[in-house]
């Protein structure tokens, strides 16, 4: 006869309401700390190819607007780079 494990999982019916009100609030905790980490990095991604003028007049938020490779060309044609 197999030996159940005496540990549980946080979402388990075991568990007490404090430990699931403990979870959810961790959960929606690094939820929001993974957000506010990734954005940037996901902007880092959109605006240079996005227009220039959108990003600078802060239209870009979510979704490239007026999706160009001009930064890419500008950086390509300088000889410092």
């Amino acid at each position: 006869m197999p030996v159940k494990s005496k540990t549980s999982r946080p979402w388990s019916s075991q568990s007490g309401m404090s430990d699931k009100i403990f979870y959810l609030l961790n959960c929606i905790f690094l939820g929001f700390l993974a957000l506010v980490i990734i954005y940037p990095l996901y902007f880092i991604i959109i605006a240079p190819i996005s227009d220039p003028d959108a990003v600078l007049g802060g239209d870009v938020i979510l979704f490239p607007v007026g999706i160009t490779f001009s930064g890419f060309e500008a950086i390509l044609q300088r000889s410092d780079v």
